[in-house]
Parts: structure tokens; sequence; C-alpha cells
């Protein structure tokens, strides 16, 4: 149209975003106290301090058929993954002499050998590859095998062994070797090994070594081909130990461990190797009057003891010495069975410990009320403690309704990738008010274990749209470049979004197909008073 001409138009507004700032707009905070759902955590669970860690947790069942007992002798069968309870005291101070097995798909059953070893306590018990070798105990020097296939016992009869009279000696099995070692017990210093092929003892010359000393704890480490030895109770001077030894099989040569954090001293801890964590166990164990329920985990490589943290429910093991533990490779948790607790009774419960190095739990769906638009823009876990070998990742399904979810997904929208424990961008689902947050933890050093206390979830508001209140209905007549009035803005976020970007367009159809004006990139000020056109209407 040409100038003079009295026209009529219809003015349109268009918002454009161009840009939205990663620390624009609002932020939600959950706690996973407060945000986890439990239905979904697997080898996972908020802990005493209200953070989500690894599920470390002990899990019971009293085995009533088996009487209580403690100094008693368990062993865990690697390829038939059975293991087998024999002997120890009852209530009454009287020795045993039953024998039972554990098959994890059908539970506990007493065996009925024709032949069996006289009742007994406080003596060594292994599996040593395919049978259980079993000494002392009594006043002699017997060494007794038993085969699991026949369920038979076997005395042999040796032209050397240890000498007799040995009480809670420490003794543990190298398949690497076929070699089992025998160590302390109440008569001398002397170390002595059990060749299994050839069925025999003998004593190796030895420089030095450990003293003398009861109840010690002894379990072979795979990683470095040594037998580690841990505390008891010194046969001279009664005194508690904490000391930690390695004897070598291959030099047959013991050395004590300058080692990081040992355990309390103390005597009658079990010990046991963990296949898959490549760790030893050690579980209880008393001192004097004193005894302990902890767990620690000995790194033989790195020469580092390391507490277990916390456990995550309520429901633990109390207090005990004189107990068995092992580890079953079959379904991957320590077992521990029996003992004598802390008011001086002994034990029938069965005890699993979880172990856990990786798990996941998912968050309740999390939202931001608002009436337009949401872009969530970033994720941040907070209150994260990542000790060295562990690691947090995170993926995050979106909802319009808060009803229907998506997949969990990673920062390229794909199932493939995870958002780290460090602030990552979002950039999907925009303009979706809702959203669930699925965490993963790991632990590839165990026991030590990441921790996390919530997540920091960072979003932008699209501001409201101007409305145009002048000129009215957005009529103009005859005027090229009219004064346009709008309603003040309305940012939700109340932070300012800017850098946003503006757009007005003023055109003769509603659609906005051919507008005569095209103004962009304008700022939320522009809004706030008075806006005049850039260019004539009409050309």
């Amino acid at each position: 149209m040409g100038r003079g001409v009295t026209a009529t138009v219809l003015l349109a507004v268009a918002i454009a975003v161009d840009a939205l700032p990663v620390a624009a707009g609002g932020s939600l905070a959950p706690s996973t106290q407060d945000a986890v759902d439990p239905a979904t955590c697997q080898d996972a669970a908020v802990d005493d301090a209200g953070r989500l860690s690894l599920a470390h947790t002990w899990d019971s069942e009293t085995i009533s058929a088996v009487t209580r007992r403690y100094h008693s002798g368990m062993a865990y069968d690697r390829t038939r993954q059975k293991a087998i309870l024999f002997g120890g005291l009852d209530a009454d101070g009287s020795s045993l002499g039953d024998t039972w097995k554990f098959d994890a798909s059908v539970g506990w059953s007493q065996l009925a050998p024709d032949v069996s070893p006289s009742p007994r306590y406080g003596f060594a018990f292994i599996w040593t590859g395919d049978d259980y070798l079993l000494f002392a105990g009594d006043a002699t020097s017997q060494t007794w095998v038993f085969n699991p296939d026949a369920v038979s016992w076997s005395l042999l009869a040796l032209p050397l062994t240890p000498p007799a009279g040995i009480i809670y000696p420490a003794m543990a099995f190298s398949s690497a070797h076929a070699r089992a070692v025998l160590f302390g017990g109440g008569q001398g210093d002397t170390t002595w090994v059990y060749d299994v092929g050839a069925s025999s003892w003998f004593s190796p010359a030895l420089a030095s070594g450990p003293s003398d000393r009861y109840g010690a704890s002894m379990a072979y480490d795979e990683d470095t081909g040594s037998m580690i030895l841990f505390g008891g109770q010194e046969v001279v001077s009664g005194l508690y130990l904490n000391d930690t030894w390695a004897f070598s099989l291959a030099s047959l040569t013991w050395a004590q461990l300058s080692v990081v954090s040992p355990p309390a001293a103390r005597a009658h801890a079990a010990m046991a190797y963990d296949d898959d964590r490549r760790r030893l166990a050690l579980f209880g164990g008393k001192s004097g009057a004193n005894s302990f329920d902890d767990v620690y985990f000995f790194d033989a490589a790195l020469q580092r003891w390391t507490e277990a943290a916390d456990f995550s429910n309520s429901d633990r093991p109390t207090a005990r010495y004189g107990h068995g533990m092992f580890y079953d490779s079959a379904s991957g948790y320590l077992r521990a069975f029996a003992g004598k607790l802390s008011d001086n009774q002994p034990a029938n419960t069965f005890w699993t410990h979880h172990l856990s190095t990786y798990g996941v739990c998912a968050s309740v769906a999390l939202s931001v009320s608002s009436a337009t638009a949401v872009r969530w823009s970033s994720l941040l876990g907070t209150d994260v403690n990542l000790p060295a070998g562990t690691s947090v990742q995170y993926q995050v399904a979106f909802s319009s309704d808060g009803a229907s979810f998506g997949g969990f997904r990673g920062p390229d929208a794909t199932t493939s990738t995870y958002y780290s424990s460090e602030s990552t961008s979002m950039p999907q689902a925009a303009g979706e008010h809702y959203l669930k947050v699925k965490t993963y933890l790991y632990s590839y050093s165990y026991p030590k274990q990441p921790a996390l206390g919530g997540w920091q979830l960072n979003y932008d508001r699209a501001p409201e749209k101007p409305v145009l209140s002048a000129p009215v209905q957005g009529v103009i007549v005859n005027d090229l470049r009219p004064v346009l009035t709008f309603g003040r803005v309305n940012d939700p976020d109340g932070l300012g979004d800017g850098p946003l970007a503006y757009q007005v367009q003023v055109a003769s159809d509603v659609v906005l197909a051919y507008p005569f004006l095209n103004d962009t990139g304008l700022s939320a000020g522009v809004f706030s008073g008075d806006y005049a056109p850039t260019a004539d209407l009409f050309q």
C-alpha cells in the first residue's frame, strides 16, 4: 500500500526463545532420603545417614535343627558349591561330633557317615580341593579326611604329623599349590605344611615367623599367592594381637606386613576369601571379655585393611567369636554360622552378608508447577562422596503428565549413555514438567562405597507471552509506525532468563504467513513500555 491510503491490518505477536542459559530459571533439590522410591532399588538403599549407597546388609535364619554351638569347623567346597559343618561345643560345654551339609538350593541337612572323628572343638577344618581336612581338637594328633561324595570320614595313618595337644590353630588351603598350612595352637611356633597329593605333613625350617598363638585367623589370598594370618592370642604373654603376616608357599617364608588401618586386636575371628572381589573378609572375634561385630576387608596387594561401612538396616549379627564363615561363590555372599555371643550363649543363626559392588535406585516423580513450558537444563549430584575406585552415574526419564514416563536415557537421549556425577546439561525433553532420576552406583574397590545425598535439577520456564494492549484489537489506521503497547512480561522464574530473544511480527493474516514487519532479537525490556517498529509497516 502507498502513503495516505487508509488500511486496516491485524497485529499478531509471536515469541521466540533464541537461547536459554544453563544458570537461568529455578532448581529442585530433592534429597535421596525423601525422593528415592524403595521399590525400584536393587542392591542399593538409603543408609542410616540418609544417603543413597550400595546395600551392605545381613539377613538371618535360625537353623533350629542344628544344635547351638561355637568353636566348630565349617568349610566351603568351591567345586560342589556346598559347605560342611562338624563338631564344636554346645551350650553345656559338651563336645559335639555331628556332621552337617549346607546346600543353598535345599538348606541344611544332617549327614550320617558310618565313622566319624570323636566329638571335639577348637580344631582346624578346611576344604582341600576335593575332600575336607581336619586336624587337632583332641589330645591326639589325628588327621582326618571327609569325602562329601561318599559321605565318609577316613583317619589317615601318617608317619609324621604336627604334635598332639594343638588347640585353636589356624589353617588354610592353596588350590594353586595343592597344599595347606597349619600354624599356632600352643605347641610352639612351628609352621606345618600338608601336601594334599602326597597326603603327608612336613615342617620347613624357617628363619623367622609369627609367635605361637591361639585362635588366629588365616586364609589364602589368590592375588598375592600368600597365606594371610591375622591376630590371635599370644601363648606366652596372653596378649591379644592385631599383627598381619604373609606366608609364601613358593619360598616357604613368613613376612610381617606393614599394613594400613588394621582391626583391633582379637582372637577367634572368622576369615574367608571373597573370590569375586579379590578381598579377604574378617568378621567378629574377641579380646578378653569383649566381643566384636565388625567386618573388615583386607587388600593383600595394597596391604590395607578397610572396615565395612555401617549397615543400612538394623538386622545384623551381634558380637560373637568362635563362629565359622565362608564365601558362597554360587550366590556371591559371605555366610556365617554359630559362635558364642556376648551373653555367653552359643548361636545357631545362619547369617548372610550381601556384598554389593553395583546397585541402582530410581526416584519418585519430581515436578515443577508452572503454567508455561519447562526446559530442564542440568543435573548435579549433591552431597556426593566418591572414594577412589567408586563412581555414580544417572539417567533421566521425562513425562508431560506425571503418569506416563519415557525410558531412562542419558545426555544424547539414548539408553546407552549416562550423566556423570558432575553437573551435566540435559539437552532433551523441553516442555515436560515431570522427571525421574535413576542413579547407578559402582564400587571397583570393595568395601569402598559411593554415597549420594540428593540431586540438583536446574530448569528454565518460558516467560509468558506479551499481550498487546494498544492499539485496541490490533487495528491500525493510516499509521506507518504505530506505537505498540504490551502488558508487562511475567517471568515465572523471577530470575530473568536473558539472553532470551523475542520476535514481533505484524501481518494482515492471523497465521502470520506474510508479515509486513518482522522485528527479531528483542529483549524482554521492550515490553515494559511502548514499542515503536523499526520500519514502516506498509511499503
